[in-house]
């Protein structure tokens, strides 16, 4: 028997069809030496191969840490740590203020192994919430204030949170299933005793961080449980890949009920940046790229569709672009990839955010996910849950310390 194969140059290198012909000749030999074997028990990968792609695994493990651990304020105090609009504060500002909305927090009960639900628009107040909610060693619950009240309601009960974080102006439209705290009525004066809240620890790093609502296979919204083990790991592979410093300026553009704001919030907080907020009424063009071009931005994760409607001359100071979320077109790449980083992340919920990132994508490859992030496993398989070779399409498996509680298989 003679086969022949054409390819395309553009899309396979010679190496990729050279191993696609192994696996064809591999197939045929199994199928001559056993005429009657079931074709599900055909198996495509060569032992040759085996150890090459099972598994995938990312870097290192990071050690775990909390969320709380992981916030940057003692390091960098007099650091500018977030802009909103006009306003302006310090780590030493955001440490004490949220120090005093812990405190009066942990006075109605929030603690480790709790919910705390942050019902605040992206802003400099909702900043604060998080910071303080997760000092507590509680979980924090981000709710769209806008959401319908049954959303809400669904995600309040569901989730089990004790208590809420909000702003005066939102107080009327949210449940009365909980206890809401005005965070603009807290006291600015009000007293928080080291003792008070010195980031109590919840009972370990597998505890909830947060706790992160998605759409569901049902139509019925369905809560991830994300701990707080794999949070270290994102953060340093953040610092390395992005390269971020507390030089750098970091755009908050991700609206907080999306796990994406997580990845902000480490990308600035991590190394003790800067996070610039953008107004929760800006969903991208003009108005975006007026506000990073403004602010100085050197660093944004922006969803394809957010990055496509900017055009790279209005933002001078962006020096590395993360992208996920949704598939990255070749011509997105084509136009930002020139004098800028571009980096694409993939990961489910499930996952910490991100799973999977790519080094910078340039014009003249084939835009990918990449390979996995530090202590992340990965593996390919078929529907009988074998290995599948490479170039052969399968369903992606992921293992690691960044899987959410009680997580169903991600694949």
């Amino acid at each position: 028997m003679h086969l022949r194969i054409t390819f395309q140059i553009a899309l396979f290198d010679p190496p990729a069809v050279d191993a696609l012909l192994g696996q064809v000749a591999k197939v045929l030999t199994s199928m001559a030496a056993d005429p009657a074997m079931p074709l599900s028990r055909l198996n495509l990968l060569a032992e040759s191969d085996f150890d090459l792609i099972v598994p995938t695994r990312g870097d290192h493990r990071a050690a775990p840490r909390t969320f709380a651990d992981l916030l940057t304020a003692a390091r960098f105090p007099g650091t500018v740590a977030v802009v909103d609009g006009t306003r302006e504060f310090t780590y030493a500002e955001v440490e004490a203020r949220s120090d005093r909305l812990a405190a009066e927090l942990i006075e109605l009960g929030a603690g480790p192994e709790d919910v705390v639900a942050v019902a605040i628009p992206r802003s400099a107040e909702s900043i604060l919430a998080v910071w303080a909610a997760v000092k507590t060693g509680a979980a924090f619950l981000p709710v769209d204030p806008t959401y319908p009240a049954a959303r809400i309601e669904h995600m309040l009960s569901d989730s089990g949170a004790i208590l809420g974080l909000t702003l005066t102006g939102h107080h009327d439209q949210l449940p009365g299933t909980v206890l809401w705290v005005d965070l603009d009525e807290v006291r600015p004066d009000r007293p928080a005793h080291p003792l008070d809240v010195s980031r109590i620890p919840p009972e370990s790093v597998d505890g909830i961080a947060y706790t992160i609502y998605t759409s569901g296979s049902t139509g019925v919204p369905k809560g991830v449980l994300v701990p707080h083990r794999g949070l270290h790991a994102l953060a340093e592979e953040l610092r390395d890949r992005a390269r971020v410093t507390s030089q750098s300026r970091v755009l908050h553009f991700s609206s907080p009920g999306f796990d994406a704001s997580v990845l902000e919030y480490l990308l600035a907080f991590g190394v003790g940046a800067t996070m610039m907020i953008v107004p929760p009424t800006v969903y991208g063009g003009h108005e975006l790229s007026r506000i990073m071009a403004e602010k100085r931005v050197t660093h944004a994760f922006l969803s394809p569709t957010a990055l496509a409607s900017i055009d790279p001359r209005d933002v001078p100071d962006v020096g590395c672009l993360l992208t996920g979320g949704e598939e990255c077109p070749p011509e997105l790449v084509k136009r930002w990839a020139p004098g800028h980083r571009l980096l694409n992340a993939y990961g489910p919920t499930e996952a910490t955010v991100a799973a999977d990132m790519t080094s910078d994508l340039t014009a003249a490859e084939p835009v990918t996910i990449g390979g996995p992030l530090r202590g992340v496993a990965e593996l390919v398989l078929d529907a009988r849950l074998q290995p599948v070779p490479i170039g052969v399409a399968g369903e992606l498996y992921i293992a690691g310390d960044g899987l959410a509680n009680d997580a169903p298989p991600v694949g």
